[in-house]
């Protein structure tokens, strides 16, 4: 038998090959068709929740959820940064082409001192998508003091 030495370069073209099939190939089968799976896709509708001026009382908001995926979504949790701050979904399954809204309840009287001046918040949604395991919300907002100041 007899043995021939394959460059460096060679070796590095061959990898280079193998890598460019694998990358088509997963892009030709689709998300999760490769393993035989059907996954959940999660879709939001914004990520940013800016609610402006506001006096300083509690306000909320809500954002659309979806399951664009071919598998069924699930939420597993929903968490705030700050106890002035309280989310929740309607749904926490979603069959493919399901969707749920998500209301955030935020109540800048709710700690001690309450909230004045601009704040930032964060709400933490929590699901299956392999994807997109979590997704930040950003809360912002300018709170009047109650005193008129």
């Amino acid at each position: 038998m007899r043995l021939t030495s394959v460059s460096s370069a060679q070796r590095a073209l061959n990898v280079n090959r193998v890598l460019w099939i694998g990358f088509l190939a997963g892009l030709l089968a689709g998300p999760g068709v490769g393993c035989g799976r059907e996954t959940p896709t999660i879709a939001v509708g914004r990520t940013s929740l800016d609610l402006g001026e506001i006096p300083q009382r509690a306000v909320q908001t809500d954002v659309r959820v979806a399951n664009v995926g071919r598998g069924t979504l699930r939420i597993l949790a929903v968490k705030t940064s700050c106890g002035c701050t309280r989310a929740w979904v309607s749904d926490s399954v979603l069959a493919p082409g399901g969707a749920t809204t998500l209301t955030v309840h935020y109540d800048p009287t709710a700690i001690v001192p309450p909230d004045s001046g601009r704040v930032q918040r964060g709400v933490y949604l929590l699901s299956n998508d392999p994807l997109r395991p979590e997704i930040e919300f950003a809360l912002s907002a300018v709170v009047r003091p109650c005193d008129g100041g």
